[in-house]
């Protein structure tokens, strides 16, 4: 299963080259921009950084999956802006991302549920009220 899964969303009617270019890594692991932003700023003729946001937030966006701790879970994450993504960017890279499913209440949910009722029934008698 793999730790992160890229996917880059597409709007119908969007600058579709735009959007690639602007979200185009050159590893997946550090997460480095191909273009800059002022390469792209000219490759499409553009006024500017603004004119440059405002177009790829309406091409489309970016969305990172990331492993959750249960290793059954992804953790969604959807940029509109490189801005946005880097301010994310540490928490996405190296910070692990905690299952909070509901499997407390519900044994049947394929996260934690299987490891929690065999600790509880183990641990019942330790606890005292």
């Amino acid at each position: 299963m793999k730790t992160k899964i890229l996917e880059v969303i597409e709007k119908q009617d969007g600058n579709t080259e735009l959007l690639l270019d602007y979200w185009k890594f050159v590893d997946e692991i550090k997460f480095d921009f191909v273009f800059t932003a002022k390469f792209l700023i000219n490759k499409f003729n553009l006024e500017g950084y603004d004119d440059l946001s405002e177009r790829v937030a309406d091409a489309g966006s970016l969305l990172i999956k990331k492993l959750k701790d249960c290793n059954n879970c992804y953790a969604d994450f959807v940029f509109c802006n490189r801005a946005n993504f880097k301010n994310l960017k540490l928490k996405i890279l190296r910070e692990d991302i905690i299952c909070y499913d509901w499997a407390l209440l519900h044994k049947d949910l394929k996260c934690k549920a299987p490891l929690i009722e065999p600790n509880l029934r183990r641990n019942l008698g330790k606890w005292s009220t």
